[in-house]
C-alpha cells in the first residue's frame, strides 16, 4: 500500500511537470 501511493505521487509529479511543459510550450 505504501508503495503504491508514493509511485500514485510519483506519477502525479509527472503529470504535473508534463502539464508544465506543455504550458510553457
Amino acid at each position: 500500500m505504501k508503495e503504491n501511493k508514493t509511485r500514485n505521487m510519483d506519477s502525479e509529479i509527472r503529470d504535473k511537470q508534463t502539464t508544465g511543459n506543455i504550458l510553457i510550450a
